[in-house]
């Protein structure tokens, strides 16, 4: 954006006029205070220069990440990081000093607003709104346009719907890791090759992220939708695959010297058709009930002999969630 030069110095200089408002304020209610005055006086007696680069340190400040409870929230609304600029609009004290803005430190400004005796209501409100013209006049010197600032009722809705969909999910997250931990077992099992394929294949499977993991368990089950027995005669293997050529080789020639490794892969299909099959609803109840289960059989409430899988297959269709 091409910025008019006069009128990047007059944003400058409204900016630092807003910017000595304030810290007069807080002479006026702290004379002895010799640090807020020496701020004053820098303020008033600022050149050209010495503007520009105030504002560009309120501008380098107010572009750092928000810190703050609902910033998630706003960077899924506006699909980028917010920045602490929209500490003022929300009127978030605890965002606007994690900046650790000179300014904010050397005029104390964090404990004397706290202190109502100093800023009451109505001197809070105004300090907003001076903070807020600041801001605008910093964007202007700068050629940057202000972030959107959802409001309250978009970030509530969104945190729960956010909440929902991560309770939606967490049945297909569940198979997944179960997935993980059936590619886990089997590089135990390979333990005993001398090809490095065990260890390549744990560290690399305990480093997966959950994206990582959701594909590698679609292209497994797309492989393998029943059990393992089209791994058995692969000679290649697909591209997204938890194994690499090397273990792929190495796992089948295991096959036929241990027991334990076919119907670890027989679980990974399972897991695979479970995650497909089943709605992310359905398994978060039937989550929930198994843990209640445990603990009941855990407290002696119910025992193993004494379960009836129909009568708990009709209370996970049943019950709410």
């Amino acid at each position: 954006m091409v910025l008019n030069f006069d009128l990047k110095l007059l944003a400058e200089r409204e900016a630092v006029s807003t910017m000595t408002w304030l810290v007069e304020v807080l002479v006026d209610a702290f004379p002895q205070c010799d640090e807020t005055r020496a701020c004053l006086d820098e303020l008033k007696g600022a050149d050209a220069s010495g503007r520009a680069k105030l504002v560009l340190a309120w501008h380098t400040a107010m572009s750092l990440p928000l810190t703050a409870k609902y910033a998630s929230a706003v960077e899924r609304i506006l699909n980028e990081q917010p920045t602490c600029y929209l500490a003022c609009e929300y009127r978030d004290p605890g965002a606007l000093w994690s900046t650790k803005f000179q300014l904010f430190e050397r005029c104390k400004l964090e404990a004397r607003y706290a202190d109502a005796d100093v800023f009451d209501a109505t001197a809070r409100a105004d300090v907003w709104t001076q903070l807020r013209q600041i801001n605008a006049h910093v964007l202007v010197a700068h050629g940057a346009v202000a972030q959107r600032a959802p409001s309250r009722d978009e970030i509530g809705d969104n945190i729960s719907e956010h909440k929902r969909r991560k309770a939606a999910s967490g049945g297909a997250r569940s198979m997944e890791k179960a997935f993980q931990t059936s590619v886990l077992s089997i590089a135990d099992e390979l333990q005993s090759t001398d090809d490095g394929a065990s260890e390549t294949l744990r560290e690399r499977t305990s480093q997966y992220t959950d994206a990582q993991l959701g594909a590698i368990c679609v292209a497994w089950g797309e492989v393998c939708p029943v059990d393992a027995a089209p791994f058995v005669t692969m000679e290649t293997p697909p591209t997204i695959w938890p194994f690499s050529d090397v273990e792929h080789a190495a796992i089948r020639a295991h096959i036929a010297q241990s027991a334990r490794v076919r119907p670890l892969l027989d679980q990974m299909s399972s897991y695979c058709s479970v995650q497909k099959n089943i709605p992310t609803n359905v398994m978060g109840k039937i989550e929930d009930y198994a843990k209640k289960l445990a603990q009941d059989i855990s407290s002696g409430a119910k025992s193993l002999d004494s379960l009836d899988l129909n009568r708990i297959g009709e209370e996970v269709h049943l019950t709410p969630h």
